[in-house]
């Protein structure tokens, strides 16, 4: 997923990577909220398995009805998709309405993630790595395309972005809230040897979180 095709697309939502950080913490969840995001977050997963994973799913991922992204990724690492795809600026009744099961819980993400001024996104999921697994080099699409915003919720992880051939590395911690900068190529690694990590992965457009930048 890291091909010249992929580093070269250009969109009009927002600025090219070039001109954005590798990093940047928007803040944290209030403890009070963060526990009740990890609550609803694990009751999703015991409701759904663990065998439940979206990565192939084509309605949701375009790129999937050309090629079987499961085979990019670590072979346990599961993604359970939480909203449909949104078009961007849709209405707040037209996202409550593609959000998947649980649909309760699902909207108590959303919510909360209200309440700390996100808002407007197109596309939410969970994306679970084993421990100790590696989420290797891969870009996803430079940021005036689509822009990413993680929330650890399970266990930290730590990132590393390679830019100029140079990489730097940051650990996203348990409720902070991170814009990461995936038009470049980065990998990921759950630390732990004992526990999944589960980070609760955002697809924005930039002015859904320019504000943070201004």
């Amino acid at each position: 997923m890291t091909s010249t095709a992929r580093q070269n697309v250009r969109g009009n939502n927002g600025p090219d990577r070039r001109d954005l950080p590798n990093y940047k913490k928007f803040g944290a969840i209030d403890w009070v909220e963060f526990d009740a995001l990890k609550y609803v977050t694990e009751f999703i997963l015991n409701e759904i398995g663990p065998e439940h994973n979206d990565i192939n799913n084509a309605e949701a991922y375009q790129i999937a009805q050309g090629c079987p992204l499961k085979t990019y990724f670590p072979p346990t690492y599961r993604q359970v998709l939480l909203q449909q795809p949104l078009t961007h600026g849709a209405e707040e009744e037209d996202y409550r309405a593609v959000v998947r099961f649980p649909k309760d819980a699902g909207l108590k993400i959303f919510s909360i993630l209200r309440q700390f001024g996100l808002r407007d996104f197109y596309r939410a999921r969970l994306a679970i790595l084993p421990p100790g697994a590696v989420l290797d080099w891969h870009i996803d699409t430079n940021t005036s395309v689509s822009c990413r915003v993680q929330i650890p919720i399970i266990g930290d992880c730590r990132w590393e972005i390679k830019r100029n051939n140079e990489i730097e590395q940051q650990f996203l911690r348990p409720s902070e809230i991170w814009f990461t900068n995936t038009g470049y190529a980065h990998r990921v690694k759950n630390i732990h040897h004992t526990e999944d990590r589960v980070c609760l992965v955002i697809g924005c457009h930039y002015d859904a979180i320019k504000k943070w930048f201004e």
